[in-house]
This record gives C-alpha cells, sequence and structure tokens, in this order.
C-alpha cells in the first residue's frame, strides 16, 4: 500500500464518489421546483374568476361568463326583477359597464352581474347600450319565487321647498297606505337618497340645485316580496 500510484488512484475515487453524493443533494432548479406552484396558483385563479358567476342567484339565472356588456348612460337602478314592483339590489352608476347574463324576450330589460355583488339583477335596457356577442345570451323570464305580496302604493304624495341661490330643502309627506311594508324607500332624479322605516310618513331632504332646474321625487313602500306601484312629485326650483 505504499505504491504511490495506487493512492494517487484511490484519493481520486473517494472525491469522485463525494461529489456525486452531494451533486444528489442539491435542491432542483428553481424552474423545476416552482412549477407545480406555478401551475395551482393558475388554477386558483381561474376558479376565482369563474366561482361569483357559476352559482345560482335570486333572479332565477344561473349566469355564465360571457363577452356581452352593458354600458349605462345614467345612474340606473338595478332590480330583482324587470319593473319598478321589484325589490332594489343596486344602483349602477353612468359610465359603467356591466356584464350581461341574460337578456328578457316581453320587453327591453337585461339581466347583469354588477361588480362587487354575489347577485345578479335586472336593469332597463332604455338606460344604456348593449355590445358584444348579446344575442347569444340565454332568454329568461323572472322566477316564480319571486313573486309575493306586495306592499301597498303610498297615498298622497306633497311637498313644500325651499331653494334661495340653488340650495334646495323639500319637505315631503305621504300617507301610509299599506299594512305589511318593511319601509319605505325615497328617490331624487330616479336616484335612492334614503330608506326609511315602517309607517314612515315624511322626510326632509337637502340638496343642491340649478335655479329654474326641474326637481322630482318618487316614494315607494317595500317588502320581502318587491317594491309598491310609485308615487312622485315633480317642480321646479325657483
Amino acid at each position: 500500500m505504499n505504491n504511490p500510484i495506487i493512492k494517487y488512484h484511490m484519493i481520486l475515487a473517494n472525491v469522485g464518489l463525494i461529489m456525486a453524493t452531494v451533486g444528489c443533494n442539491l435542491p432542483a432548479p428553481a424552474s423545476q421546483q416552482n412549477a407545480p406552484d406555478i401551475q395551482t396558483a393558475a388554477a386558483l385563479t381561474v376558479q376565482a374568476v369563474l366561482t361569483p358567476l357559476s352559482s345560482p342567484t335570486s333572479a332565477g339565472v344561473t349566469p355564465v361568463p360571457s363577452a356581452a356588456t352593458f354600458t349605462l348612460n345614467e345612474d340606473t337602478n338595478c332590480r330583482k326583477g324587470p319593473g319598478t314592483n321589484f325589490a332594489l339590489v343596486t344602483t349602477v352608476p353612468s359610465g359603467m359597464s356591466v356584464q350581461l347574463v341574460a337578456r328578457y324576450a316581453d320587453a327591453d330589460f337585461w339581466v347583469v352581474a354588477p361588480p362587487g355583488l354575489s347577485e345578479v339583477c335586472w336593469i332597463s335596457g332604455e338606460f344604456g347600450t348593449a355590445s358584444g356577442n348579446f344575442e347569444s345570451l340565454p332568454v329568461v323570464t323572472p322566477s316564480a319565487d319571486l313573486a309575493g305580496d306586495f306592499p301597498a302604493r303610498p297615498g298622497s304624495f306633497f311637498y313644500s321647498y325651499s331653494c334661495p341661490f340653488g340650495s334646495l330643502t323639500t319637505d315631503l309627506t305621504w300617507t301610509d297606505s299599506a299594512d305589511n311594508e318593511t319601509g319605505y324607500r325615497l328617490y331624487r332624479y330616479d336616484v335612492l337618497i334614503v330608506e326609511l322605516p315602517a309607517n314612515s310618513t315624511g322626510y326632509t331632504d337637502e340638496t343642491t340645485v340649478i335655479i329654474g332646474g326641474d326637481v322630482t321625487y318618487t316614494v315607494e313602500a317595500f317588502n320581502s316580496a318587491g317594491a309598491s306601484a310609485q308615487r312622485t312629485v315633480n317642480f321646479n326650483c325657483q
């Protein structure tokens, strides 16, 4: 074993064995190590996008993703059915584009999915413009379970106001004609401004308007079945 050539070859063999062992324990390249994580993240992202549009909704529609959209020309109420006697879900602001998920064959109404909501709602076609492949959308009618015992229409609707320099204060009163209402909703220019409790008969509104301009207020009663027919008053701020 004193032969220097034999010792040299043994040392080389041991070094090679050590290098092979270390190489097997080194971490895999980042591209290989992270591949399953990247695939999982991508799958979760797709699921997050599709989930809000894959469950049944109170409008009786199960929406699917589509490229069709509806752009609002003015602030517009979006309701649980095609008409003002259905409960309000939200008010969609002017200029917003919302996804179209269905259309109503009997009237100019669309079922839309406003961003940030867990349910879809119905919106009148007169307040915006549809674009994209909306002709392929499913045709639907209001769900039967939305029908119910709507509250009675509010009685006589009166107003008095003062409007110095366009600073409008309006006292509004109406008759509480319903006996099954959850409350009353009051609108200015068809945009909801307040929701009042049951048995309410009045409200004082303060806002700024253009001197000489038209002012419109609307009141309705509502409950879980929907909303009553509305009462409206209109006057000029002078």
